[in-house]
């Protein structure tokens, strides 16, 4: 059997009740339970140089999967980013979701018209785009504010 040959992790914004400072942390998504196993909170665990193997909590709606694209700068795009692009001409400002349906990462606009799939506009169209945010720390970009 053959491994797996792409890289699978994850991100999230650190919970201000597990420490002061707040801050994007990445690696491996767990859960942790809590109140008898009644609910859980997600944690990034990683390994950092000065401690070791190490684990923060983080806030449930800031979790994202690393899609394994990087934008035209060299910067990871998670679920949950905003990227802007132009797309067949148009410049838009889209939000980075997995799609149920297709099995696949897609790009969604503001007016929510769902565009090609990511792997397909990074593939076969070469579209460019840049992250710009994340609707963790910026949803009123895709509600059309500045973030």
């Amino acid at each position: 059997m053959k491994m797996m040959e792409r890289e699978i992790k994850f991100r999230g914004y650190v919970d201000k009740c597990d420490e002061d400072e707040q801050r994007w942390v990445y690696g491996d998504l767990c859960h942790e339970e809590i109140n008898d196993g009644r609910m859980e909170r997600p944690v990034i665990c990683y390994y950092d140089e000065d401690v070791g193997w190490y684990s923060n909590h983080v806030y449930e709606d800031s979790v994202g999967q690393w899609t394994g694209v990087d934008d035209g700068h060299g910067n990871e795009i998670y679920e949950g980013d905003i990227i802007d692009t132009i797309i067949l001409g148009k410049r838009d400002v889209c939000v980075v979701e997995w799609d149920v349906d297709a099995l696949q990462y897609v790009l969604r606009s503001r007016d929510g018209f769902i565009w090609h799939t990511l792997g397909e506009l990074v593939n076969f169209l070469m579209v460019p785009f840049c992250v710009v945010g994340n609707m963790f720390e910026n949803r009123k970009m895709m509600e059309g504010g500045e973030g």
